[in-house]
C-alpha cells in the first residue's frame, strides 16, 4: 500500500475521483481487511464508530491511507 501512496504523490496528472460515501463503511471495510494480520497476534483489535458520516472525497485514495494507518498500527 505504501507503493500506492508513493505513486499517487508522484503522479500529479491523476485526477481525483471524488464521490459521496459513508466513511464508517470505509473504515469497517479497511478494518475487516486486516483480519489475516491478526491471526498470530496476541492482542485484540476493535473499532467502534457511532453513527455514519458521509463525506465527499476520493474513496480509493482515502482507502489506501486508512489501510496503511491500520496496518502500521499493528
Amino acid at each position: 500500500h505504501i507503493i500506492d501512496i508513493l505513486s499517487i504523490s508522484r503522479n500529479n496528472k491523476v485526477e481525483l475521483e471524488n464521490e459521496k460515501f459513508d466513511i464508517e463503511e470505509l473504515i469497517h471495510e479497511s478494518f475487516n481487511n486486516l483480519k489475516h494480520l491478526r491471526i498470530d497476534q496476541k492482542f485484540y483489535l476493535s473499532v467502534t464508530i457511532k453513527g455514519s458520516a458521509f463525506i465527499f472525497s476520493d474513496k480509493n485514495r482515502l482507502s489506501v491511507i486508512i489501510d496503511n494507518l491500520f496496518s502500521n498500527s499493528i
